[in-house]
């Protein structure tokens, strides 16, 4: 068959894709190499931070010292190469002195985000518990803030054995220079997938898995060691820490990397930054070309030099043509190029981002366009689209997306039975998104698995339907969870179809939508909820009984439920009124953090006790309220 060689042409008519010859990636076997010759640049080579106190930099060969600080102290904890070690660092620049100091021991990371809060049960904290336990019980790593919060919650979780590394006393004033020889795919790096279940899986990626990624990213696009890159999206997401960080080392590039909060607090940074470090390559998801289309009149009466920009990659979750031609128009006064964006897909499972679009501007894209094209694969990496039987379908034609090449994982840590489901028998990787090819060019539909994608994290449908259902007054089997887009939208909204199970009042109605959208915060965090309560005869489904979402989905799209949608709004806004005027302000500070998020939640009254999210607050809303009010205070 034609896919078994790779070459730069596509096989006739059927959907498969290759990326160019994927050799001579380079003469570069390990990250440790990549790393030694960033190491040998100039002093003005290395990494810039921006963070809360300011911000500060770090050549590649300081780093190289701290790295080897951390090294010796983690040799004297007795640590064996081949040992993950889980991430929970507050600072980028203690997350990349940690990362270097496990690489050049041969110990592997395992990033991991850090949760809201170690005294609370939340989310993050019950994936922290099963990613301990699914690496088989390894250290955690910290800063010596985080510490004592993480042993505390490892004593309430009865988690006796877990073994706290603070970075401070690790870090040790000899460095060691005895590096670990690390061959071509040895283990290098643990990426840990989102879930919504706190079921994470761990994503095994060797060092020729992110060589070969780098290499083929730098070809295929062009980049080189005179770059400056900025990222300011979180360090455990595979875009931060590898398709920047891990391709400027081994590019020998400038590299920035800034906090998160501080764009999400004031998303006119971004521009700012772009502007003051003549940043040529930087990137976001969907979600964030939207918050400035947000600030377009503050943008309108600002000044930028966007002339250096070159590469603005849109990945992460689904790019929405709209809101991507928006962005370019907004910023084509300031000096931003027509044709610096370019949609890109990729996962862990793959080493992050693998095909790119070089065709995304407003000549060639409409508003109206349902989908974006993502692009050619990378040297080195092929796609096909095969029916359910596995059989490669014509070009054009929709099927499941598999991938194979340098790229791709070797499979999840610890999981053989996983492994089994995702690779076919000729090693292909069903990555379990829809889409289809034309002429070599990828462009993504959506997920075989009924999921959702809010703010980058996956969030299956069937886990917000089974935790409805349970709840009294909502009637069994007629829920349904989906995906929307309104015309204001720049990211996944949630729908939710339910019946009640008898005829209620309108209290009780109103008290079951606000129960509803509870248990949808607890699985999918924050984002925008909609709550259709329907009838029985409202619900389609097929002669087997199961839901058409897809028709219920258009139907909300169409405006279809917008009676409904506007009845209990009303509804809701008449109960808030009166909550908020049994429970008014009652000091200078409450009114000021009520007039905050008023103004953020967009609506014209709010007590002391109304809950932030169940008013329709997220997580990036949450994020600018409290830098409001840090302001005040």
């Amino acid at each position: 068959m034609c896919e078994g060689k790779l070459v730069p042409l596509n096989c006739s008519d059927l959907s498969i894709s290759h990326g160019a010859d994927p050799n001579p990636f380079s003469e570069l076997h390990s990250l440790t190499e990549s790393f030694q010759k960033a190491a040998t640049l100039s002093s003005d080579r290395g990494i810039l931070f921006i963070e809360d106190e300011g911000e500060s930099f770090l050549s590649y060969a300081d780093l190289k010292v701290e790295a080897e600080r951390i090294l010796n102290g983690l040799r004297k904890q007795g640590l064996k190469p081949g040992t993950p070690i889980i991430f929970q660092f507050q600072r980028n620049r203690d997350f990349f002195i940690a990362l270097w100091g496990c690489v050049l021991g041969g110990f592997v990371p395992a990033p991991m985000a850090t949760p809201p809060s170690y005294e609370q049960d939340n989310g993050i904290l019950l994936k922290l518990m099963n990613v301990w336990r699914l690496l088989g019980r390894p250290p955690v790593f910290t800063d010596s803030q985080s510490a004592p919060f993480i042993e505390q919650f490892s004593r309430r979780m009865e988690m006796e054995d877990l073994q706290v590394l603070c970075l401070e006393k690790v870090r040790q004033p000899t460095p060691d220079p005895q590096w670990h020889k690390a061959e071509r795919h040895d283990l290098a790096l643990l990426m840990l997938t989102s879930g919504s279940t706190g079921m994470p899986k761990a994503v095994s990626l060797s060092h020729h898995n992110l060589l070969a990624r780098s290499a083929g990213s730098t070809r295929m696009n062009g980049f080189s060691c005179n770059d400056v890159s900025l990222n300011w999206m979180p360090l455990d997401h595979v875009g931060g820490v590898i398709y920047f960080h891990l391709r400027d080392v081994f590019l020998g590039a400038h590299q920035i990397h800034a906090s998160t909060h501080l764009v999400i607090q004031q998303p006119l940074r971004w521009l700012d930054w772009m502007h003051r470090h003549r940043v040529s390559i930087t990137w976001a998801p969907n979600f964030a070309f939207s918050l400035m289309i947000d600030r377009s009149e503050e943008i309108s009466r600002g000044r930028w030099d966007l002339s250096s920009v070159k590469h603005i990659m849109n990945g992460g979750e689904a790019v929405v043509a709209k809101t991507g031609r928006l962005f370019l128009k907004l910023l084509e006064v300031h000096g931003l190029a027509k044709n610096v964006l370019h949609p890109a897909f990729g996962m862990a499972e793959v080493s992050s981002g693998i095909t790119y679009s070089h065709d995304f501007n407003l000549e060639t894209i409409s508003d109206t366009d349902p989908f974006v094209a993502v692009g050619r694969p990378i040297p080195g990496m092929s796609l096909r689209i095969v029916d359910d039987e596995g059989k490669v379908v014509p070009q054009g034609k929709i099927g499941s997306l598999q991938i194979k090449g340098e790229t791709v994982m070797a499979g999840y840590y610890n999981d053989p039975g996983k492994n089994k489901d995702v690779f076919d028998p000729e090693g292909w990787f069903r990555t379990g998104d829809l889409g289809f090819l034309q002429d070599g060019i990828l462009t993504v539909t959506g997920r075989e698995k009924e999921a959702l994608v809010i703010h980058g994290n996956n969030v299956y449908y069937h886990e917000i339907e089974a935790a409805v259902e349970v709840l009294p007054g909502v009637q069994i089997t007629f829920t349904a969870a989906s995906a929307v887009r309104s015309e204001s939208s720049n990211t996944d909204e949630i729908a939710l179809f339910f019946c009640p199970a008898a005829q209620l009042d309108e209290i009780a109605t109103w008290e079951l939508i606000q129960n509803i959208r509870r248990e949808i915060i607890k699985k999918a965090g924050s984002a925008i909820i909609h709550v259709v309560p329907l009838t029985p005869a409202d619900i389609t489904k097929t002669s087997l009984g199961k839901i058409q979402r897809a028709h219920l989905r258009r139907g909300f799209e169409s405006g279809a439920f917008q009676a409904i949608l506007q009845k209990w709004d009303a509804y809701g806004q008449t109960q808030i009124e009166k909550e908020a005027a049994a429970a008014p302000p009652q000091s200078e500070v409450e009114y000021q953090i009520t007039e905050i998020w008023k103004e953020l939640l967009k609506v014209p009254q709010l007590g002391i006790h109304h809950n932030f999210f169940e008013l329709g607050g997220h997580s990036i809303l949450l994020v600018q309220a409290h830098a409001r009010v840090k302001a005040l205070y």
